[in-house]
């Protein structure tokens, strides 16, 4: 996870859960935090220090080099207008595991193993069970290693490019340019004479 780590952004994360940290996993977390985050840190990080490690500082190179060797990148904000490492773990084939909230929302579906759609794993209530929830399900698929490798392909070709967007704003604004034209030529087009109908 790569988060400021104030309570409106992760506070159900701040501190890793017994049933995360007996998971096969490791977590690293990385981030600026307020004063009130630190002690909640520096507790945690002893009590499960072989699966949990943090770094509480500004780090950029650092942020994407976790999101790009991480096979999971966890971001259960409380609200996220926008949010930009989603798709950054997207691009580098790390799998997110995303509150449904804001751009997280827009950007990130629910996989299915029945149907193999879906990018990342998603949860709605901003609750530690929700969190985990998530994170189970992540770790399951993860045991299924041709879905999953079938996954990470899939989600590295996504593409959330400008480029991208700009075709989508062309092919828009090519379809109001013909719909515009038509209504143009509805209004300029001669009208039919009337028709009379005369009663002897």
């Amino acid at each position: 996870m790569i988060s400021r780590l104030w309570s409106r952004r992760a506070s159900i994360s701040s501190r890793p859960s017994r049933g995360t940290s007996s998971a096969a996993s490791s977590r690293l977390c990385a981030g600026e935090r307020p004063a009130s985050f630190r002690g909640a840190h520096a507790h945690a990080a002893p009590e499960v220090s072989t699966k949990f490690a943090v770094a509480l500082e500004f780090n950029d190179p650092l942020a994407h080099l976790i999101e790009a060797g991480s096979d999971f990148f966890l971001m259960p904000s409380r609200y996220e207008p926008c949010g930009l490492n989603q798709m950054y773990s997207l691009r580098y084939g790390t799998v997110p595991i995303v509150r449904a909230t804001g751009g997280l929302a827009d950007t990130v579906e629910e996989y299915s193993l029945e149907t193999g759609k879906g990018n990342g794993f998603v949860f709605e209530e901003y609750t530690g069970e929700a969190l985990l929830g998530a994170i189970r399900r992540g770790l399951a698929l993860y045991q299924k290693k041709r879905p999953w490798k079938k996954l990470i392909t899939e989600i590295m070709a996504i593409d959330h490019s400008w480029g991208g967007a700009a075709r989508k704003y062309e092919q828009a604004y090519e379809r109001g340019s013909g719909e515009a034209d038509g209504i143009r030529g509805l209004s300029t087009r001669q009208a039919d004479p009337p028709v009379i109908m005369v009663s002897a």
